[in-house]
């Protein structure tokens, strides 16, 4: 996989494929199209790996919706909960170079 992101380990990389893999199981979307939401959502951070990683909290599954609907679509609502409170269906988000 390409990825443009810097990895400080082996172990980045691979939690970043598991990611895009979510993400293709998921959404039925191109690994591609996967790795350019990973890329775009992680652009600004300077490396990625070690013990102290932040991505780490949190795993593939929760970043692949994450990445995929962004935070403020709600997307760990179920849809009940999504009607009762007033929110639309849930949506990709828009990336560049998607």
């Amino acid at each position: 996989m390409k990825f443009s992101l810097n990895f400080l380990n082996l172990e980045a990389q691979e939690f970043c494929e598991k990611i895009v893999n979510e993400m293709v199981s998921l959404f039925g979307i191109t690994e591609a199209e996967a790795i350019a939401r990973v890329n775009f959502q992680w652009a600004h951070i300077e490396s990625i790996g070690g013990h102290e990683e932040l991505i780490y909290h949190e795993d593939e599954v929760f970043w692949a919706n994450d990445i995929y609907f962004g935070p403020e679509a709600y997307w760990w609502l179920g849809d009940n909960a999504r009607s009762e409170m007033g929110l639309p269906k849930l949506i990709p988000k828009e990336i560049k170079n998607a």
